[in-house]
């Protein structure tokens, strides 16, 4: 899972609970309290800020960013990246500000980023695209299915203005909606596209057969429109980083020194949280392509050097 694969997740984890249609009786049961909630939104044009923290004992990326949810599921969203890195040997700290722009439209999602004032782009991994797609339906069936990898929910807080809720989703259940979405798409791709999509579709889904991922969700009781949301991927990124290591182990896979300290680093001693907060969509305020973005170069190894940065982490 290199820098982009987790971009592109905690980019799909902005179009988490935005919702369906349908409507379902109330219950006190926390379960079925959940279900009203998921059901009952309606799918309009939404705004978000989201707050991604990917940390180690070396460096601290942190991302702040602005998107716009549109009713078909497309998204755009731009913001910046705080990367801040500590050398091991030299206890030196350096830091970079990285403007971005991420546009997903249809089948696609393309990142574009700025480093040492010129623009960048590349493709992300399609897998939250067509999850993306299958969260934000109107189908009442999908919906319903999405709900299968409800494992348990906690209310926290219900009253007339708000719900607050604790949400464990079954890691296995997920892989097997992530397989069923992926499934779709890769028969459009070429070769390389495909077994560069399989390879990271079979170490995500092992990872999430392993371990459940864990949400807190915030909902608006007079809408029913979500107002934030947080996702923990720590065990789950980290399931992936070791799924990855044991294949090379089993002489499955290649990696180089840098690749496997990275799997290593991930694996054992990195963090990843995220919070989206949703309101009101103001359609003036749709985040758009800067200028010069417009021409921007394609490179695919634009982060290759916070990989290795990334690398160096170990426990103090």
């Amino acid at each position: 899972m290199k820098l982009k694969k987790i971009l592109a997740a905690c980019a799909a984890g902005g179009i988490l609970f935005t919702g369906g249609n349908a409507l379902v009786n109330a219950s006190s049961d926390d379960l079925i309290a959940f279900k009203e909630a998921y059901l009952s939104a309606p799918v309009d044009n939404r705004m978000f800020n989201e707050n991604i923290d990917f940390f180690g004992p070396t460096f601290h990326g942190e991302v702040i960013s602005d998107g716009f949810i549109f009713r078909d599921a497309s998204m755009r969203m731009s913001g910046r990246i705080n990367w801040e890195y500590t050398n091991p040997n030299t206890n030196q700290t350096a830091d970079e500000i990285i403007p971005f722009y991420i546009e997903q439209t249809n089948d696609e999602m393309t990142m574009y980023v700025q480093r040492n004032n010129r623009w960048y782009k590349f493709m992300l991994p399609s897998v939250p695209v067509g999850l993306a797609n299958a969260i934000k339906s109107t189908d009442i069936n999908i919906l319903t299915q999405n709900m299968n990898a409800v494992k348990d929910v906690e209310i926290l807080r219900d009253n007339d203005e708000e719900r607050v809720m604790n949400i464990t989703l079954d890691g296995k259940k997920l892989a097997e909606l992530m397989h069923q979405y992926n499934d779709n798409k890769i028969s459009n791709m070429n070769s390389y596209e495909m077994n560069a999509q399989k390879g990271f579709m079979d170490h995500l889904t092992d990872a999430l057969a392993t371990t459940d991922l864990k949400c807190a969700w915030t909902v608006d009781k007079q809408t029913w429109q979500s107002k934030s949301a947080t996702v923990d991927f720590t065990n789950v990124m980290r399931a992936y980083a070791k799924d990855v290591l044991n294949d090379a182990a089993k002489g499955e896979i290649t990696l180089n020194s840098d690749d496997r300290k990275f799997y290593e680093s991930l694996g054992y001693f990195a963090e990843l949280h995220t919070k989206a907060t949703y309101y009101k969509a103001n359609e003036d305020a749709k985040p758009t392509m800067p200028s010069n973005a417009a021409n921007a170069l394609t490179n695919e190894n634009i982060f290759n050097d916070l990989v290795k940065e990334v690398a160096t982490s170990t426990k103090k």
